[in-house]
Formats: C-alpha cells, sequence, structure tokens
C-alpha cells in the first residue's frame, strides 16, 4: 500500500468474538513501536496526514472475508418468465376498476341477483386483463433488449495470464479488474483511477448523461507519494503584496484587497456581470431647471421646453403602445420569493410576456412549478433537457424532454420527447391539439355508447315486469362493447384530425379551440346523452312494434333485431363524429362488421345448447332471410341518427369555429 496510513476503528464484539480473534503485530509508523491488533477489525485509511505520537497512524492490509460480489449486469425489468404471470395479475388487481369487475362476476355466482350467464360474465374482464398483460409484455421486452445492448458492450481489461489486455463485456466484469478506457469511450463501472496516459496524469469526464452537466470533471490519479492534499493546502495562507504609483481612491475592484497587502485563500469567490459600472457620479436634479425659455438674441420669438408635459405625454404613448415587458430573476432572488411572496410574484410575472430565471437550482425549478399549479387552474408545461430539470418535469401537468448532451433522464421522466426545442411548436399546434380532441370524442362517445346500452336494457324491464331477463343473448350482451364496436374507437381517437396538419401550423389562432376546450364542454355531454336517449328508444320501440303481432317469430328474433340495429347505429355513429375518414376508419368498420356476422352465424349454427336457458339455434338464418327484419332495421337506423346528422350539418354551417 506503499506509504499510505490507517487507523483502525474499532468496533464491539461480544465475548466469545474476542477470545476467538487472532492478532497481529503491525509496525509503527510514528515510533518505530509494535501493536498486536485483530486481523478482523476494519482500519480507515489515510493519505499523507501527518503523523503525531498523540494520534498514532498503522501501516494495515485489511483482511477481507469471502463473499459473493454484485455483478455488473444491469437489469431495469419487471418480470421473468416464471414471475411475470403472478406478478402481472396481482399488479392490475391493484387498480380499484378491476377489483369492481371482479366483484361484480362474484355477483353473478348468487342466483338471486345475477343477470348474466356464470361462463359469459368473465368476458369483459379477462378481454381487458390480456390486452393490458400484452402491453406490459411488449414494455418490458423493449426494457430487456435495453439492458442487453448495454451488457453486451465491450470494453478492455487486463489478463495475467497473457499480460496483455482483453476484451470483455460490461456485464462480465467484476471488482478488482483494471480496465483500460480510451477517449470518448463510455465508464463500464465505478472505477477508481490508476493512472492516466497525459503528463499530468489526470483525465476529464463528461457526466452529462449523469448529472447533466456539460462541464468536463477533471479527475487524477491517486498517488500514495504526494506531499500534500488538497485538506491540507486549504489551511494555508499566502500573503501577498500590491503595490500602486497612482494616488487614487480605492474602487469597488479593490474590495476584496487593503492599499498594503491582500489575502489570498482558496475559499475566496467572485462575482462577474455584464454591463455593470463601477463607479458614480453625483447628480443632483435640482441644478437644472426642468422649463427653461430659449430666446434668439436678434429675433423676439421665444420657446418654452416643457420637459414633465413630454414625458407625461410619452408615458401615456407608451401605455397605450402595451410594449412588451420582461422580467429576469436570480437564485438568490427566487428563493427568497418562494418563501414570503411565492403567489404574488407569480401575478406579477404572469402580466410579463417572458421572465427569466437564471442560477437556479433544480429544486427551486420544482418549486416553482408546484406554485404556479396552486395558483393558476390552467395546466403547466414544463420542457427541460438535462437530469436537473427532472424535478420541474414530473410536477409540471405535461413534461417534454428535449434530446440533447445532457443524457437521457430528461427523456425518462417526460411525457414527451423531442428533438429539438424547435419541435415544440409542431408538438403543441398539432400533436397536442390532436390528442386532446380526440381524448375528448372518446369519453363522449363512451358516455352515449354505455349509456344507450342501458337504456334498451331499461325498456325490457318495463315490459318483462323487471324479472332481469332481457330478449338479447349473453354473449352479445358481453361482445358488444368488449368486441364489436371496440375498433372504430380506437382507430378514431388513434387517426382522427380535426384540423389538417399544415392549416394547424399556418393558423396558430386555431389552437384557441382546443384550448379553451371548445370541443368538451357540459353541453356537449348533455347533447350526447339525450342522442342516446332518442337512438335507444328509436331502437326498441321500432322493432318493439314490428314484432309485436308475428306470431312465428321468438324473442331471440327480436334480440337479434335489436342487436343488429344497436351495432350497425354505433358504426354509423363513429363515422358521423369523427372530423376525418381514413383506411383505418373504414377498414376497421368493414371488419367489426364483418366479425359481428360471422360469429353470429357460427355461434347460431354450433352452440346449441352451449348456455342452459338459450338457444341461438339458426335464429339469425331465419332472420337475415326475411324482408321485415331488413326494413325495420332500416327504418329503425334511419331515424336514429337524422337528428346528429341534421344537427352536425348545421353547426359545421353555421357555428364551427373551425371553418
Amino acid at each position: 500500500m506503499g506509504n499510505c496510513t490507517a487507523v483502525p476503528s474499532l468496533r464491539r464484539t461480544s465475548n466469545k468474538s474476542r477470545t476467538n480473534t487472532r492478532h497481529s503485530t503491525i509496525p509503527s509508523v510514528s515510533n518505530g513501536t509494535q501493536l498486536n491488533l485483530p486481523k478482523r477489525e476494519t482500519y480507515v485509511v489515510h493519505n499523507n496526514l501527518p503523523t503525531t505520537t498523540e494520534s498514532p497512524f498503522w501501516v494495515v492490509v485489511k483482511h477481507r472475508r469471502k463473499r459473493k460480489l454484485q455483478t455488473n449486469r444491469i437489469k431495469t425489468t419487471r418480470y421473468n418468465i416464471l414471475t411475470f404471470l403472478p406478478k402481472n395479475i396481482f399488479e392490475q388487481f391493484r387498480r380499484f376498476a378491476n377489483i369492481y369487475f371482479a366483484i361484480l362476476i362474484g355477483l353473478n355466482w348468487i342466483p338471486i341477483v345475477n343477470a348474466l350467464s356464470k361462463q359469459v360474465a368473465f368476458i369483459p374482464l379477462t378481454v381487458i386483463l390480456t390486452i393490458t398483460a400484452i402491453k406490459d409484455l411488449v414494455e418490458d421486452l423493449k426494457r430487456w433488449r435495453s439492458d442487453s445492448n448495454i451488457n453486451k458492450q465491450i470494453t478492455e481489461i487486463y489478463d495475467k495470464t497473457s499480460k496483455t489486455f482483453i476484451q470483455c463485456k460490461w456485464q462480465d466484469l467484476s471488482v478488482g479488474n483494471v480496465i483500460r478506457v480510451r477517449t470518448d469511450q463510455t465508464v463500464p463501472a465505478d472505477i477508481l483511477l490508476l493512472s492516466s496516459a497525459s503528463k499530468e496524469s489526470t483525465c476529464y469526464l463528461d457526466t452529462a448523461a449523469i448529472d447533466g452537466e456539460t462541464n468536463l470533471k477533471q479527475k487524477s490519479d491517486k498517488q500514495a507519494t504526494a506531499l500534500s492534499t488538497a485538506q491540507a493546502a486549504s489551511l494555508i495562507n499566502i500573503p501577498q503584496t500590491l503595490s500602486s504609483n497612482q494616488q487614487s481612491p480605492t474602487t469597488n475592484d479593490e474590495r476584496a484587497a487593503t492599499p498594503s497587502s491582500i489575502t489570498w485563500d482558496f475559499s475566496s469567490s467572485a462575482q462577474a456581470q455584464l454591463n455593470q459600472h463601477t463607479h458614480m457620479i453625483y447628480y443632483s436634479s435640482q441644478r437644472i431647471e426642468m422649463d427653461q425659455q430659449l430666446r434668439d438674441r436678434e429675433i423676439t420669438e421665444t420657446d418654452e421646453t416643457r420637459t414633465n408635459e413630454t414625458i407625461a405625454r410619452m408615458s401615456e404613448v407608451i401605455a397605450a403602445q402595451k410594449l412588451p415587458v420582461s422580467l429576469v430573476v436570480t437564485g438568490d432572488d427566487l428563493s427568497v420569493i418562494l418563501r414570503h411572496k411565492a403567489k404574488e410574484f407569480i401575478g406579477v410575472a404572469s402580466q410579463c410576456q417572458s421572465v427569466i430565471f437564471c442560477r437556479v437550482s433544480a429544486s427551486q425549478k420544482r418549486e416553482l412549478v408546484s406554485v404556479a399549479k396552486s395558483v393558476f387552474k390552467h395546466r403547466i408545461l414544463a420542457i427541460g433537457d438535462g437530469a436537473n430539470d427532472v424535478g420541474m418535469i414530473r410536477e409540471s401537468h405535461c413534461g417534454v424532454a428535449v434530446y440533447g448532451r445532457e443524457g437521457s433522464q430528461a427523456v425518462a421522466a417526460g411525457d414527451f420527447a423531442v428533438d429539438r426545442f424547435e419541435c415544440l411548436r409542431r408538438l403543441l399546434l398539432v400533436h397536442g391539439a390532436w390528442c386532446f380532441t380526440r381524448t375528448s370524442e372518446l369519453i363522449l362517445y363512451t358516455f352515449m355508447h354505455n349509456c344507450g346500452y342501458v337504456f334498451i336494457i331499461l325498456y325490457h324491464q318495463c315490459f318483462n315486469g323487471f324479472s332481469g331477463a332481457v330478449s338479447l343473448h349473453s354473449f352479445y350482451l358481453t361482445l358488444y362493447s368488449s368486441l364489436f364496436t371496440v375498433l372504430p374507437q380506437c382507430a378514431a381517437a388513434l387517426f382522427d384530425q380535426h384540423v389538417p396538419e399544415e392549416r394547424a401550423l399556418y393558423e396558430p389562432q386555431l389552437y384557441q379551440y382546443t384550448l379553451h376546450a371548445r370541443c368538451y364542454q357540459m353541453w356537449s355531454y348533455w347533447v350526447n346523452i339525450l342522442d342516446a336517449v332518442w337512438q335507444s328508444a328509436v331502437i326498441f320501440f321500432i322493432a318493439y312494434l314490428s314484432y309485436q303481432n308475428e306470431s312465428f317469430n321468438d324473442v331471440s328474433s327480436f334480440g337479434f333485431s335489436i342487436i343488429f340495429s344497436m351495432i350497425v347505429t354505433s358504426l354509423i355513429h363513429v363515422v358521423l363524429q369523427t372530423s376525418r375518414i381514413d383506411w383505418s376508419l373504414i377498414s376497421s368498420i368493414a371488419f367489426s362488421f364483418l366479425v359481428f356476422l360471422g360469429f353470429t352465424l357460427v355461434f347460431d349454427d354450433v352452440c346449441v345448447v352451449c348456455i342452459p336457458g338459450e338457444s341461438p339455434y339458426q335464429v339469425s338464418y331465419q332472420a337475415l332471410r326475411q324482408g321485415r327484419f331488413w326494413f325495420t332495421n332500416l327504418l329503425t337506423i334511419v331515424t336514429a341518427m337524422l337528428p346528429r346528422f341534421t344537427v352536425k350539418c348545421i353547426y359545421n354551417m353555421m357555428r364551427n369555429p373551425l371553418n
């Protein structure tokens, strides 16, 4: 260990351990004596500190116990082959919605309160759990591939057998390996610098990926023969003399010195500011008359300079023009403001066109966003590109990260990621507006869709004495929302565009439509609820009036006519609600309708007694061959969709703000 010195850090041990501990003789550095120390004690090594007789330091070799060390392999995945299914199911049932549906399935097994067959009741929850599990599996596979790419990167380690450097994967590194890292290579593990190729035995590290700092950090190898350390050097004061032949007063530049000498130490700090004057000239406004008369000696005409009136008029002009005002706040000032006048400061800052914060810490950024969230009712967006912006990004409602030189921690914490700051315009005006409009339409459609489904069941109960029985088969009731109508909803929520991309970029004022949530207001909610009531009433009562006098049609045929109208009406409703009809929407609608027909024909032909008490055998075949069935459904679909079609046409011609 060279000239390293160490002092034992004694620990309390039991009597049994003291009796069984072996001792060794270790020579003293300070006085040349010997001391018996237990081998299993822990020693703290100090480099190059002076030794005295009062505090002896000892040269020791630390005894290392044999224990299994951690590998250098990284793992960010959440599952493996054995734990995926149980762990994923456990995590999904931590959500209240899944617990709610599980309780409903349990209640459905009670004969008194059951509404569906016991086998069919599992389908909705099973579909939700399966889709979520597939999503989690895909995301975990992406994390596994990322970990694998990092673990399989190559570095160089010293081989004692061949006495040369050989290539080794990062995941195979272990404690004690001698690693050679070349210029512009990533450090594979936590290492201790032993030597450097530079003459100064130093190297410069770029830690932007860790802490977001772009400045290079200097590291030097720890030589045991160094004469002194930085701790000892920081205690030394070096007096210097400052002399000047000029007879001038002391200025602000010399505030840290005296006319005779200056004391320099390592703890002194300096401040630099741009465009700051170092001298002041005394000025008194009383020496100048603000209102003076100007007279030409040769002529009698005079003129007066009305400075006060001119300033007053100019101030009015400036106020009328509403010149933009910007505010600059430093980190020291911000810390005081956030402690005492946080809300008042946010109110003043909101009246400025822009506010610049310089030299602020990561905690101050996060606290500033938190205060803004508590004051304003609007959504707060935070954008950053470094590790010190992670807290601010997570605290905001919407966090945007920028790929840059300062690592990927901000990208991992943000909701969105862009390549450059100039992409923020496209993110807000195009994708942000699209995303908000799509989400609003999906929510409104979901309310309307489920409300119409429930009202049709309610109408059944009014005609069967509220017995709980319905004319619709249990499979149709279950698969109506989970299979037959789900794809068009997803297509509209993913690809709908209420405004074309080019128009959204060249007409930024259209963002007001999204900013003020004109597509998602209370009146739009009630319009969709009333539309659901109308559609459900039309679907049920037209079918009821059409089939009530037909003796050869049973309840199953009546129920098949209703479910057929429900599905077709729901698919047409998606077309009327979206603003852009493309191949994804058309193909999803066609596929959903074909899935419904295929399932119906196969199910009615194969499933005779699949569910006791419900036999749909050959019902669809008989209904599809009847003219009454097609006429009833055509009348039902046109009548149900006519009000929405008419209102949308009038709205687009007269009040649509996007036109």
